[in-house]
């Protein structure tokens, strides 16, 4: 009989400490205390073929363009965007580099 009590002062133990875990995720996602000041940022992916794509990454005032793989990620070059481009993960800013095109 005492066995048992252990027993379900363990599983009690352990649901309390889940629930809690669950509970402070919560509250963290809410709060979004993990990225507040949102300083990084993917503005753009292009995909190239299976696992790999390139990556244009806003990081705080600066953009760079890197290429990923499954087994790395390679800076490629800093991006000099004109001025009047307002950086935002909504514009298509890939279509920048196409030559020829009108902005």
């Amino acid at each position: 009989m005492n066995q048992f009590f252990d027993l379900v002062k363990v599983i009690f133990a352990l649901v309390s400490v889940l629930a809690l875990f669950y509970l402070l995720m919560k509250f963290l996602k809410n709060k979004q205390l993990y990225n507040q000041l949102n300083q990084m940022t993917i503005l753009e992916k292009c995909y190239l073929g299976k696992d790999k794509l390139l990556c244009l990454i806003k990081v705080v005032d600066q953009v760079f363009l890197v290429s990923v793989t499954k087994q790395e990620i390679n800076l490629i070059k800093e991006v000099e965007l004109p001025d009047e481009v307002e950086l935002t993960s909504n514009n298509n800013v890939l279509n920048l580099f196409k030559k020829g095109k009108d902005k």
